[in-house]
Parts: structure tokens; C-alpha cells; sequence
């Protein structure tokens, strides 16, 4: 994602090439140019008087203008949606996190608990911040098709948080590429795939060995193997299954008063349903690409126009120099439209201009510490003086240290 200032009337956006639409549609404006220029010098005057009117081309004109801001229109919107679905999920995991905290510290009264209760409290605490920003992570690189587990690291609330704008994290030498690579269709051809955005996602309490070795294959059915889509679906589905069966467990226990669990557990795992139906709505913005049959016909039209146009630009302007001039500045026009409906169309990609997925991550991870933070109960400080554990002060404690349940070949597994 780009981030820009508005300031002097927004004037300084124009001199900034990283990101911008123009590089892509240069050269389809220079060869209308050319074309235009080789009419004025060496074309026939049959050819220079063959538009005597030009009402059939304004018509094809205004179709073409209409089917490019058309999709562009459409791409602006699967933009915002892909983004209000993240914030949705974001949103409503945090809720959900605080709500099974909360009903965890009021439905069992401290003064009832025994130790045995107090530790199961402890480890609940930490496996829910952990489960909720596995998910989380998970999702989003599954929307990003980054099937890779060698990105997730630990979260540390000590360290800078992730760089939002692109520019400000790009390399010079990255920016001069991007701008060959977009003026010349270079990365098209030697399938070269430029890295814009930081794919590093930070997980609390980060991955454990056994996590990694479950997710690298979640499904263990004989015959199916999981490779590609499939795999990001199982792993999304295997963390959302253990987490729901966390709860569940968890609350179960006889220690709890029944009258708050039984009135505030279905409200805590609606929230959860609720991220997975906005993990939905994002997952099918980017499964699902721009219509070919319209994609397509706006293309063709692009192409038709960068051709013909100079035909009609030597039959209505006298002047060369105009000529050359407009029928560059009307098809980079065009073109450029064009190029932001493809720029926009999937935003969770590792471009300039998609979302900066990492920092959503992060900014969830520091929302989770600083609720369970404010969730947690006074006791916790004398199990972490016993147990000599860090506290959420200083680095978040590992989950793999003395967790009462955790993902394994089985599903949930409780440790005595």
C-alpha cells in the first residue's frame, strides 16, 4: 500500500513513479505516438482525409471510456471489500478473544479456585491469544497464496512495528527495478515475482515444532494428499477446529458456574462463526478473479484504439505536433484506467499497491496483549514468580511451556 500526503494540493504525487499506473501504460501511449508521427510525415493523403466525420469513432470512444471505468469501478469495490472483510475479521477476533477471557475470569470466582483451577486459567489464557493470532496469520496468507510456513515468526511487543507504506520499505534498487519491470513487461517474461510487502507474520507465543509438523499436512487421510489452496484450507480449518474444541473443553469443567457459561459461551463462539464468514467473504474476492469475457473486451478495445486513433488525430488537427500530443495523452489515458482496475482488482497480493497484510497482523497481536493484558487476574502474577515465567511485560510466553491443550495428529489433546 502506498501512503502519500495531500499536502501542497497534493501536487507532489505526481513526480512519484513507485506504484503509479503511468510506467504500465507508456508504451502503449508512445506507439500510438509513433504511429501518429509516421501518418503526419510519410502518410498518403487518402489515408490523412479518410475520417471526414468522426461521429462512428466518438461512438466507439465512448463505449471504450464506458467498459474501462466500468471496471474500474468494480475493482474499487472488490478493493474496499477485501479490505472491510480483514478489518471485519480483525475486529471480530479481538472481540471473540475477549469475551472467552473475560467469561473465563467471571464465571469461576477467584476465591473458589484451587490451584489446579488457577493454572488451567493461566494456560487458557495464553492458548487463546495464541490460537487467535494463528488464525489469523493463517488466513492471511492464505489470501495472499503463500502456502510457505518459514515466514512465521514470534511476536515480541518490544519490536518496531512493521513498515505500513511500501515506498518507506522498498529498497532503492527494488523501486529502480519495479520501474523497468512495469515499463517493459521484462517481469512477464522471465516469470520474475518482485517481493513489495513484508511477508513476515508474527504469531504469539509463536509456532512450536509440533504445530509446524501438523500444518505442514493436516490431513492425514490415506489417499488425499493436500498441496497448494487445499493445504491453506486445511490449515485455517485444522487451527479454527482446535480452537473451537479449546473452548468447549475448557468450559466444560465442572469448576464453572453453569448459569454464565450457558449464557455467554454462545454469544463468545458466534464472534468466531463471525470471522469465518468474513474470512469467507475475503476468500472469495481472492479466488475469484475480474470476469475474462469483460477483461478481455476491454483489452481488445484498449488495443483497437491505441491503433486507430492516429488515423483520426491526422484527419482533424493540422498541427504535428498537437497530433503526436493527444493521441499520446488519450491513450495513456485510457490506459492508465486500465492499469489501476488491475492494480486494485486483487489487493492481497505482494504489490506496491495491495494491503499491507503484516501490519494488520501485528496491529491484532498488539490489540490481543493489551486485552489480555487487562483481562488478567491478580493470581496470574503469582503462578509466573512459581513457574519463573516471563510475563506479557517483556516477551510473550511461548505456549509450547506447559500448555494445557495443544493441536496434535489427533485434534486436541489435554495434558495432565
Amino acid at each position: 500500500m502506498i501512503v502519500y500526503s495531500n499536502g501542497f494540493w497534493g501536487l507532489p504525487i505526481l513526480f512519484r513513479l513507485y506504484g503509479s499506473a503511468f510506467p504500465r501504460s507508456f508504451l502503449f501511449a508512445a506507439i500510438s505516438a509513433v504511429i501518429t508521427a509516421i501518418l503526419y510525415y510519410y502518410g498518403d493523403n487518402a489515408v490523412l482525409n479518410s475520417f471526414t466525420n468522426p461521429f462512428a469513432y466518438t461512438i466507439f470512444g465512448s463505449v471504450v471510456g464506458f467498459a474501462v471505468v466500468f471496471r474500474s469501478s468494480l475493482a474499487y469495490q472488490r478493493y474496499w471489500e477485501g479490505r472491510t472483510s480483514v478489518q471485519s475479521m480483525m475486529g471480530r477476533l479481538q472481540i471473540f478473544t475477549m469475551q472467552a477471557l473475560s467469561l473465563d475470569k467471571t464465571a469461576m470466582p477467584a476465591g473458589k479456585m484451587t490451584q489446579e483451577d488457577k493454572l488451567r486459567s493461566y494456560n487458557f489464557h495464553k492458548e487463546v491469544t495464541h490460537h487467535a493470532s494463528l488464525l489469523f496469520a493463517l488466513m492471511l496468507r492464505h489470501l495472499r497464496a503463500d502456502f510457505s510456513l518459514n515466514h512465521i515468526v514470534e511476536h515480541d511487543i518490544s519490536m518496531n512495528a512493521p513498515i505500513l507504506g511500501a515506498e518507506q520499505s522498498s529498497s532503492t534498487l527494488l523501486k529502480i527495478q519495479t520501474f523497468f519491470f512495469q515499463l517493459l513487461p521484462i517481469e512477464d517474461y522471465l516469470g520474475i515475482e518482485l517481493n513489495h510487502l513484508d511477508s513476515h507474520m508474527h504469531i504469539i507465543g509463536g509456532l512450536t515444532e509440533k504445530e509446524r509438523q501438523i500444518l505442514e499436512q493436516p490431513v492425514q487421510t490415506p489417499g488425499l494428499t493436500c498441496e497448494g489452496p487445499l493445504l491453506a484450507d486445511a490449515r485455517v480449518l485444522t487451527v479454527y477446529t482446535n480452537f473451537y474444541t479449546l473452548m468447549v473443553s475448557h468450559f466444560n469443567h465442572p469448576s464453572f458456574e453453569s448459569k454464565v457459561v450457558a449464557s455467554m459461551f454462545p454469544f463468545t463462539l458466534q464472534s468466531l462463526d463471525e470471522v469465518m464468514g468474513n474470512f469467507g467473504q475475503a476468500l472469495k474476492l481472492a479466488t475469484t478473479p475480474f470476469p475474462f469475457p469483460w477483461a478481455q473486451v476491454v483489452m481488445s478495445f484498449l488495443v483497437m484504439m491505441t491503433i486507430t486513433l492516429p488515423f483520426v488525430t491526422v484527419t482533424f488537427l493540422e498541427q504535428s505536433w498537437i497530433g503526436i500530443m493527444m493521441s499520446f495523452m488519450t491513450v495513456m489515458t485510457y490506459w492508465s484506467l486500465n492499469e489501476v482496475a488491475t492494480e486494485m482488482e486483487d489487493p492481497f497480493g505482494y504489490d506496491p499497491n495491495d494491503l499491507p497484510l503484516s501490519c494488520f497482523q501485528y496491529d491484532l497481536n498488539q490489540g490481543l496483549v493489551a486485552g489480555a493484558w487487562k483481562t488478567r487476574p491478580q493470581y496470574f502474577e503469582d503462578i509466573e514468580r512459581d513457574l519463573g515465567a516471563s510475563n506479557y511485560n517483556a516477551k510473550v510466553p511461548n505456549t509450547s511451556e506447559m500448555v494445557s491443550i495443544t493441536m496434535s495428529e489427533g485434534g486436541v489433546k489435554a495434558n495432565k
